[in-house]
């Protein structure tokens, strides 16, 4: 179903016949294409239906879909809009003045070394790491935290960004929880799948209540600061901190359960057998293998890694700004337009 006023006929036509072609092989439940040059709608096609229990339904140009890691390109926009206006800057550590309860104190607080299973020089070690960590750590996935999820996380919990970021804070009367990074920030790559959203929100929390000394929720800060930026993505379909169950809400079809397929790596683990990770390197040379560490830090929490969590009504509600954005395709085009503009600034 193409847009009304589209700058390339050919384009779209070949784009709409090869979507049909997908749609009919099985390959997709339908999507949408969108694509824009210049500030002009090139092609804008859609396809099959909504998926899951919504597959008699088809397909609209403002149908939003669940954006995932799209959601993080948003949540970076707003962070950069924060340091064009010098909330922070990319390379202070985020716990001297913006995130404090990050990691409050020079030394590890005492309780840290009975709570944790870690030598005392490890931890200091981690502890002085995580005091390091920078804006631009956590942007360019450097900070050590990729594996990182609140403990007794939940699917309801999940909605709330602002008790999920109070999950990488020290609490003294629950030293077992404090979450330290597994590499030196800044010299191991490793993709913060999801953590990612909730260490950029609690900059970005910090930092607007460093500077007014009130506090603001991430979703209020994100309208107040990024709102007027992108109104003509509002109205195309873009909603980054969660949607409404009665919007024109595609939902996530999945073939395979990943949690079933992680939660039996993890009984494998338990009986001893060794987990082997397929790239080494990517959790730092002191963290053992990639799996070991993804299973250690969503143990009781797989379910993060099923895809169709995202159906759930507190899902669809949730504000999670490393993957839970709803877009459709020429919103989530607009904003990805502005995320670069502010990017090349840096």
């Amino acid at each position: 179903m193409p847009s009304a006023s589209i700058a390339d006929h050919d384009l779209n036509r070949k784009i709409g016949l090869c979507l049909n072609r997908l749609q009919s092989d099985g390959v997709i439940s339908g999507a949408q294409v969108c694509v824009v040059q210049h500030g002009s709608i090139m092609a804008h096609c859609t396809e099959g239906n909504l998926g899951s229990h919504k597959n008699d339904v088809a397909v609209r140009p403002d149908s939003l879909f669940c954006g995932f890691s799209c959601t993080k390109a948003v949540a970076t926009t707003l962070i950069l809009k924060m340091v064009e206006l010098k909330y922070l800057t990319l390379d202070e550590p985020i716990c001297k003045r913006i995130w404090p309860e990050f990691a409050p104190s020079i030394c590890p607080p005492p309780e840290l070394f009975d709570a944790l299973d870690e030598d005392d020089a490890t931890i200091t070690k981690k502890w002085q790491w995580k005091r390091s960590i920078t804006l631009r750590h956590i942007l360019t996935h450097t900070s050590g935290l990729w594996f990182a999820t609140p403990p007794y996380l939940t699917i309801e919990s999940l909605a709330s960004l602002e008790s999920c970021t109070m999950a990488f804070h020290h609490d003294p009367s629950k030293p077992e929880h404090t979450i330290l990074p597994i590499s030196k920030p800044g010299t191991t790559c490793a993709y913060h799948y999801i953590s990612f959203g909730w260490l950029v929100g609690g900059c970005v929390i910090g930092s607007y209540r460093e500077k007014h000394a009130h506090e603001k929720t991430y979703e209020e800060i994100f309208e107040e600061l990024c709102g007027s930026l992108i109104p003509s993505a509002v109205e195309a379909g873009f909603k980054p901190c969660g949607a409404k169950s009665t919007d024109n809400l595609a939902l996530v079809d999945a073939e395979f359960d990943l949690t079933r397929q992680m939660q039996m790596r993890k009984e494998s683990a338990a009986m001893g057998e060794l987990v082997e990770s397929e790239d080494s390197n990517a959790s730092g040379e002191d963290s053992g293998s990639t799996m070991k560490v993804l299973l250690q830090g969503i143990e009781g929490r797989e379910w993060l890694l099923d895809p169709r969590i995202w159906n759930s009504q507190n899902a669809i509600r949730a504000n999670v700004p490393a993957a839970g954005g709803r877009f459709s395709a020429k919103g989530i085009h607009l904003v990805l337009h502005e995320f670069t503009l502010l990017s090349s600034l840096y």
